[in-house]
């Protein structure tokens, strides 16, 4: 099953949206108590379950870009291929759970212990993941994708 991580800011607007799509519902059950207000009502329930997952999961860590590619970097410059260990208190607990995250994504070669991940070297996701972060800040969007109007609307700022 794939996994996606949201920032608080993305959860809490989630909740919103679904705090705006259950108010209607609501006053719907409220009104019509018959069979389809069962079914309302589990589907309410069941909205109110994911809503409160995620009000609740803002503690769950963040990735952050900046942390990722220096445990990127220092196994792409690891040419003598020796195992880098990844783990408190030999790193700060920032380091150490995006290199968990990463390993738990094959992005690193290595193995994950109770204490952090130790590795080796990148796989070929990580090489690639690796490069994307490098231009995190400053991506290189040829103007033509955008289409011919922000050709046109870009062309005295480039």
């Amino acid at each position: 099953m794939p996994t996606f991580t949201l920032s608080y800011d993305d959860c809490h607007q989630v909740a919103l949206a679904m705090d705006l799509m259950l108010a209607p519902l609501e006053r719907k059950a409220q009104r019509s108590p018959d069979d389809e207000s069962t079914e309302s009502t589990a589907r309410i329930e069941g909205y109110i379950r994911i809503r409160e997952m995620l009000n609740n999961a803002g503690g769950i860590g963040v990735f952050s870009p900046a942390v990722a590619l220096n445990v990127l970097d220092d196994l792409a410059n690891n040419v003598a291929g020796m195992s880098i260990l990844f783990r408190q208190p030999t790193r700060s607990q920032e380091v150490t759970e995006q290199a968990i995250r990463l390993q738990a994504c094959k992005m690193l070669d290595g193995h994950r212990d109770q204490y952090g991940v130790q590795a080796s070297k990148l796989t070929q996701n990580g090489a690639v993941l690796r490069e994307f972060l490098e231009h995190w800040n400053d991506p290189i969007v040829p103007l033509a994708a955008l289409g011919p109007r922000a050709t046109i609307q870009n062309a005295g700022h480039s």
